[in-house]
């Protein structure tokens, strides 16, 4: 048995503190409420994923490697699937609902309005590899990446943050 492999049951790849203090749980193949009580896992949707997050549009978001689900925890409803044709690494959401998912090839977004976009089309910096992602309080993302340093955007406007400005590396994991 390859001991690497993520989609491994026992394996957790998330944990989310939802509403009310209900823990979720993610594996590679599973996603599961903790029953504190009873001390065990009950089964909330057999699909699993690598990163389960709130959404503020309400339910959950999970992240699977080429599909996101946004669901309801207390119906276990799908809400959306929606099917992304590369691999994913992460995703965040920022405060006004629009999904932002780190993938090989680069920065998506979602957002009911657009759908679906890759944005290292419109912006080439954002096709970097982008590992993880933040909102700043003044609105700014700031995108850690795979060999292109910090790369922030600030409305439509990109910099980046390189060995030449400090960082001992552009290699940020």
């Amino acid at each position: 048995q390859n001991q690497n492999n993520l989609a491994q049951p026992n394996r957790i790849t998330s944990l989310l503190n939802w509403s009310n203090g209900k823990l979720i749980a993610s594996t590679g193949v599973n996603l599961f409420t903790v029953n504190e009580a009873k001390q065990s896992l009950e089964l909330l949707l057999a699909s699993g994923g690598k990163k389960i997050i709130s959404s503020v549009t309400g339910g959950i978001w999970a992240l699977h490697y080429s599909n996101i689900i946004q669901l309801n925890p207390e119906s276990s409803e799908i809400i959306q699937d929606i099917s992304i044709s590369t691999f994913t690494d992460n995703i965040y959401e920022d405060r006004s609902g629009t999904l932002w998912i780190c993938a090989i090839n680069g920065l998506w977004k979602y957002d009911k309005l657009n759908g679906l976009e890759y944005l290292g089309s419109k912006f080439p910096i954002l096709s970097a590899r982008i590992i993880d992602l933040k909102e700043n309080a003044d609105g700014s993302l700031w995108m850690v990446s795979r060999g292109h340093g910090v790369i922030v955007k600030f409305q439509n406007t990109f910099y980046q943050i390189k060995v030449t400005d400090g960082l001992i590396g552009n290699m940020c994991r």
